[in-house]
């Protein structure tokens, strides 16, 4: 609740402000998947600072102002009886992005702007026919988990996390004082809420999902490239690129471009964070296995899979993410310039590297470890050495090296030069470094 909180003062000082200073826009647009509480904001917002709710939610746009006000058989009249409702300074209108005309509602809408202030719910930001101004409802991250339940351990918070893009409807069904398997375990039955949102999801947006449902299978499956998605689908390539284009904007899917196997750039599509790469990884295709509770072995398949794409997915974000915002204070003589695709997933003399950076003075090279058991070991790191001091020497190169699991402590001891920064999921929930979870 301290999280919805925080957005009931925002929402509450901007309204101040348009109301008796007429600063900012009349207009706000509150955007946030499905599962980040924006209703539970709402109406939580107009009980305690008084205020009116209204939802589109299955309603015909010309048929709702009969549902929100009796007696109101159109826009005008609603527009015009609203004024005279008391304990309105602020009012809500949900579910904004449900599929109906809304010309006449925002064509009066202004009228509101000389008495009351308007939140517009919606899934997320759109272009207004009006001046409106955003806010947004933030994922939660691996600290606000450890912040619940101090002995989470580093590694399950980011499991979490991984399995639940940090939604807030998804991460409640796990319980933090179980253990991570418990709780997949129960999350993975049939009927679940976790298993539901992504169906429900895709009904919300599309009305026949059944053609997106195989491309999305197809992308969490290592079918990644428009042909190879074609030749998987037995969907024309025009096909495929007009779903994917709707994918896109519905916020379905990211693209990146990456190397080929032959190292040629090349656009690459995937399921948009780690809660729809789960759901058709681990369930879209085998439903039957969920009927029942899962029995131990099935049980460990689901979690190395978990940890093999889910948990990995995440981690190398969360590392990227350090890096952005911690490489150039532990090397103020030298800036990160991640933009160029060709500087990662470089092979040099036999070893394979995440990054790359060339400097005149300095060069840069990251390995990222992200299995669940994987960390740097004397004799990996020999190799290391070796793949990069051929150009120049030890001292003047940049390390940074990712792992899962701690390094060894004799190890650390060794390696503790200023060109070498070891970090660990454990070093992510340190005083020096929590913050960056903020920012994913």
């Amino acid at each position: 609740m301290k999280r919805i909180e925080e957005y009931e003062k925002a929402i509450a000082l901007k309204a101040s402000d348009y109301l008796h200073r007429r600063t900012g826009p009349g207009v706000l647009q509150l955007c946030g998947c499905s599962g980040m509480g924006k209703t539970l904001l709402a109406k939580h917002y107009c009980r305690e600072h008084n205020g009116l709710y209204f939802s589109f939610r299955n309603l015909d746009a010309a048929f709702a102002p009969r549902i929100f006000i009796p007696d109101c058989n159109d826009w005008e009249s609603f527009f015009s009886v609203v004024p005279s409702i008391k304990n309105r300074p602020v009012i809500f209108f949900d579910d904004m992005d449900d599929r109906n005309d809304k010309d006449i509602f925002f064509a009066l809408l202004p009228m509101l702007a000389s008495f009351a202030y308007v939140v517009l719910i919606y899934r997320r930001e759109v272009e207004l026919p009006i001046e409106s101004e955003v806010l947004e409802m933030k994922p939660m991250d691996p600290a606000m988990l450890r912040r619940k339940n101090k002995k989470l351990k580093p590694l399950d918070a980011l499991r979490i996390i991984a399995m639940t893009d940090g939604i807030p409807a998804l991460v409640s069904q796990f319980d933090l004082s179980k253990s991570f398997e418990e709780n997949v375990r129960n999350i993975l039955t049939e009927g679940s809420y976790y298993l539901r949102y992504a169906a429900d999801e895709l009904r919300r947006e599309f009305r026949s999902p059944e053609s997106y449902n195989t491309l999305l299978y197809g992308l969490a499956t290592g079918y990644n490239r428009i042909s190879q998605l074609a030749e998987f689908s037995a969907f024309p390539k025009n096909k495929c690129d007009k779903y994917l284009k709707a994918l896109d904007a519905a916020g379905f899917i990211e693209t990146k471009q990456k190397k080929d196997t032959d190292g040629q750039l090349r656009t690459h599509y995937y399921p948009k964070g780690g809660y729809f790469r789960a759901w058709y990884l681990l369930y879209f295709a085998q439903r039957e296995k969920f009927f029942e509770p899962l029995d131990d072995d099935t049980l460990l398949e689901q979690l190395l899979l978990i940890d093999e794409h889910i948990t990995r997915y995440y981690f190398r974000k969360c590392c990227w993410q350090w890096l952005s915002v911690f490489c150039d204070e532990l090397s103020w003589e030298w800036k990160l310039k991640p933009k160029d695709p060709m500087q990662y997933d470089v092979r040099i003399n036999g070893m394979d590297f995440d990054f790359v950076q060339y400097d005149q003075d300095q060069d840069m090279y990251v390995k990222i470890l992200d299995g669940v058991d994987e960390t740097l070991s004397p004799e990996l790191f020999r190799k290391i050495e070796a793949a990069t001091t051929k150009k120049r020497p030890f001292y003047s190169n940049m390390y940074y090296i990712f792992s899962v699991k701690p390094v060894d402590t004799n190890l650390q001891l060794k390696l503790d030069f200023d060109s070498v920064i070891l970090v660990d999921v454990e070093k992510f929930f340190t005083r020096d470094y929590i913050q960056f979870f903020e920012k994913l």
